[in-house]
C-alpha cells in the first residue's frame, strides 16, 4: 500500500512541473529554391551506397514526396532557376508591350 500511494504521490509532483495543455503556434510551411531543390537532386544522384538517400533526407528534415515533385519539376523545366519575381517582372514587360501595340493600333484606326 506504502509503495503505491508513493508512486502515486511522484506521478503528481510530475505533472506538476508540466505547463497547461497549450496550443502551439503553427511552424510557417517552408519554401525552397530552385537552386537548393536542384543541389539536393545532383546529391541524391550520386548516392550509390544502399541507404545513403535516406541518410540525406534525414540530415536535410525531407521527405522521398518531396523528391518525386522535385523531379517532376526537373522534367516539366520548372526548375531552371528562374525565381518568381523575375518571371512576374517579365510578364510585367510583355504587358506593357502589348498595351502600346493596341494603343498604336487604335490611333492608326482612328486617323
Amino acid at each position: 500500500m506504502k509503495a503505491q500511494k508513493n508512486k502515486l504521490i511522484q506521478l503528481s509532483k510530475k505533472n506538476q512541473n508540466r505547463p497547461d495543455h497549450e496550443v502551439l503556434e503553427k511552424r510557417p510551411r517552408r519554401k525552397f529554391i530552385a537552386k537548393y531543390t536542384l543541389c539536393v537532386l545532383q546529391e541524391t544522384e550520386n548516392c550509390t551506397a544502399p541507404g545513403e538517400v535516406g541518410a540525406l533526407l534525414r540530415q536535410e528534415g525531407l521527405y522521398s514526396s518531396n523528391l518525386t515533385a522535385w523531379r517532376k519539376q526537373k522534367e516539366q523545366g520548372i526548375l531552371q532557376g528562374v525565381t518568381l519575381k523575375m518571371r512576374q517582372v517579365e510578364n510585367k514587360k510583355v504587358t506593357l508591350e502589348l498595351r502600346k501595340e493596341l494603343l498604336s493600333k487604335q490611333t492608326s484606326i482612328k486617323t
